[in-house]
């Protein structure tokens, strides 16, 4: 099975930043991933997120949207 975890837009996975939420899909996806479904991460893209991080966590497909400062400053549910 392919599941797909979506972060917030407020902060990235994997969770460089921190954020409980972000923090809640890292500790649940290496589970699913031992399972033997294959797992995808769709996150903000941060500088922070280095290659390093990124095999650490192995366990999942990670795919980042890059969104332009002024949307951010401006998020459209707030």
């Amino acid at each position: 099975m392919r599941i797909c975890f979506v972060g917030l837009d407020t902060l990235p996975l994997p969770p460089v930043k921190g954020g409980a939420i972000e923090r809640t899909i890292q500790e649940i996806a290496p589970h699913f991933s031992a399972m033997g479904h294959e797992v995808h991460i769709i996150s903000l893209a941060d500088d922070l997120i280095t290659d390093e991080v990124l095999n650490e966590n192995a366990f999942a497909q990670y795919h980042y949207v890059k969104i332009p400062r002024m949307i951010l400053q401006f998020p459209i549910d707030r």
